[in-house]
């Protein structure tokens, strides 16, 4: 058993689950010992025929008389009280097996959504400082590691505690001096448990941290296979994961060793106390005529057949003993790790969400400072950001790459913390906004384009999966893919890959803003999304956008001018900063920046129509 913040509920949740199974257990545990003393009677009655049938004499003694042999209804009574012990301990077992196991189960089912939900509140800054591989440990091992605690480290708790101890009394009323003797080795072991528990729940979350870097190196070179292949770094990756893998080998190896040790170190406390019980025990049967003191004189055959009956049930909880410092250690250093991911907070300052009909779309910066929080140093990524932009605008963003474009519009998304008074959404300050309410009036498509391993139309149906057909493939002619996706031999039932990988990256892209346009949001966020699309169906896009989205807010974010030109207002930023905003025939005139972004790029574009572009870009760039 194990207890923590985040585990502690389900002992309340599952009570009647852990009380039957707990009174299951500890009905086992009584009602097996009453096999050794029926045996021993048996070997008693056996024994005292036997020497009857010899003269009943042994060394001067008479051992027992007739009314202590084993007769007809003798046979039948034991028959039927060791028949009633075997069904009642079956009985039980089944009910503390499927009680308990069960309940692991739904302990491990409702941690890990519970530790699903948590982290898919996490603000954008946890994701950047953490690892796919290593966040998927948490989901797998370390819960398993966790609920296993809940039956087995239940289990073996109690058959340590109760059927440990009452073996453990029944021994002392017989002979409390062997019954120490026996005992001796286990108090021992039970001395030094503490330390013992506490070596190997240290190695088992080192074990761990290494089974985390290995998953998380797993899922990188999965994930960018092509990259890998295209350099080919087959072989120095192998290598990387050879020296990684060795180094988790001999963590596992460093807890194994440990935990077989302690195995070893059980094992030869319980043969030694078995060695004590046969020396001992045996000595007294084949040598009663010695005066042997401390009360050991007084045992005969059939009260030594039951105490080492008892010895037999007190070996198993002996055992367990080492089992359960395993399991619990183990519990312990996978809990630490999972009370670690569940105490992360997201830092967004959120609010109550409000279901907001009325949404127009109108924002205004006013003198924005933003620095990312995991950045160490005092860089800004944006600085002294004042624009307003109107409900309905289309506006384009335009900038050398790393200038703060994808910050400016992320900080609209409320994926990271901004200070009050800096930006307002229709008039409200975007601290006072939910996130829930502020993404449900926004489109956004990503940079980094995201599909998931299902249906096309799936994908695009994303935000709402109960979306028709026809509203699947209008969002599809918006972002020109239509035509796209009607020559795959399936159709809008092909299925993309993970990742979208069956796609070409222009197609991926529309796609992706299919899936955005699809909600028909106030405000349209298009992060460098036509980039991958050449020049024609950049121009259907855009008259798209002028004649499906009037009213609506749009921005577009983009690396060529022609992207951009036509729009209401564009935003030029420069290291963080706006250096020019306003329509392309006045940014021409006012912006150098902008202006000389256009002449590289006219210029780049006569080039290549004179086939002459490879000398120009080599000399140019």
């Amino acid at each position: 058993m194990i207890f923590g913040k985040y585990v502690n509920r389900y002992y309340a949740k599952y009570w009647y689950y852990f009380l039957i199974g707990f009174l299951s257990l500890i009905a086992v545990d009584v009602v097996q010992l009453f096999v050794p003393e029926i045996i021993g009677e048996i070997i008693g009655k056996l024994s005292n025929y036997l020497i009857q049938q010899q003269g009943g004499i042994v060394d001067g003694a008479v051992w027992g008389g007739t009314e202590n042999f084993m007769h007809v209804n003798d046979y039948v009574y034991y028959f039927t009280v060791l028949a009633l012990i075997v069904f009642a301990i079956g009985l039980f077992r089944y009910l503390w097996r499927i009680t308990l196991n069960l309940t692991q189960v739904r302990i491990e089912r409702d941690l890990r959504r519970e530790m699903f939900y948590h982290v898919e509140t996490l603000s954008a800054s946890f994701y950047n400082m953490q690892k796919t591989g290593g966040l998927m440990a948490y989901f797998t091992n370390d819960i398993e590691s966790v609920s296993i605690t809940f039956s087995d480290g239940i289990i073996f708790m109690c058959d340590v505690v109760f059927l440990g101890t009452l073996a453990l009394i029944k021994m002392l009323m017989l002979n409390y001096v062997l019954a120490l003797l026996c005992a001796a080795p286990m108090i021992f072991f039970a001395c030094i448990g503490y330390y013992v528990e506490k070596g190997a729940d240290a190695r088992y979350e080192k074990r761990q941290e290494t089974f985390e870097k290995l998953s998380d190196m797993v899922q990188e070179n999965l994930s960018g296979i092509t990259v890998i292949k295209a350099f080919v770094k087959e072989v120095s990756e192998m290598r990387k994961f050879a020296r990684l893998n060795k180094y988790t080998k001999n963590c596992n190896l460093t807890y194994l060793k440990y935990s077989i040790k302690v195995d070893v170190l059980v094992n030869a406390l319980v043969y030694s106390s078995f060695f004590i019980l046969i020396a001992l025990g045996g000595s007294i049967i084949l040598a009663p005529q010695i005066n042997i003191s401390f009360g050991l004189e007084k045992m005969d055959i059939d009260s030594l057949t039951t105490f080492y009956g008892y010895y037999e049930s007190l070996i198993w909880p002996m055992i367990a003993v080492g089992m359960l410092i395993n399991i619990v250690s183990r519990g312990r250093a996978s809990l630490r790790r999972i009370s670690y991911l569940m105490d992360q907070k997201s830092e967004i300052n959120d609010q109550p969400y409000q279901h907001v009909k009325e949404f127009k779309g109108e924002i205004e910066f006013k003198n924005l400072d933003f620095k990312y929080p995991d950045e160490k140093s005092d860089l800004l990524a944006l600085e002294h950001i004042n624009v307003t932009i109107h409900a309905g605008e289309n506006v384009g963003i335009i900038g050398k790459t790393g200038s703060g474009k994808s910050t400016f519009v992320n900080t609209l998304l409320k994926l990271y913390n901004v200070d009050r008074g800096m930006i307002y959404i229709d008039g409200k300050d975007i601290n006072d906004w939910s996130s829930k309410d502020l993404r449900d009036h926004i489109g956004y498509v990503a940079q980094d384009t995201f599909l998931f391993s299902d249906f096309i139309d799936s994908n695009i149906a994303f935000y709402n999966p109960n979306l028709s057909e026809d509203e699947i493939k209008q969002a599809a002619r918006f972002a020109c893919v239509d035509d796209n996706i009607s020559e795959f031999s399936l159709g809008y039932k092909t299925k993309v890959g993970e990742r979208g990988v069956t796609l070409s990256g222009g197609q991926k892209q529309r796609i992706s803003m299919a899936r955005a346009v699809i909600k028909n949001p106030e405000i349209l966020i298009l992060d460098d999304s036509v980039s991958a699309v050449d020049s024609n169906t950049e121009k259907e896009i855009l008259n798209n956008i002028n004649t499906y989205r009037k009213g609506k807010t749009t921005f577009i974010i983009a690396h060529r001018i022609s992207a951009v030109e036509n729009l209401d207002k564009i935003i030029v930023l420069d290291n963080g900063r706006i250096v020019g905003c306003g329509k392309h025939d006045e940014l021409i005139k006012t912006c150098p920046l902008y202006a000389k972004i256009c002449k590289l790029q006219s210029f780049e574009k006569e080039v290549e129509n004179n086939g002459w572009c490879y000398r120009i870009r080599t000399t140019t760039w």
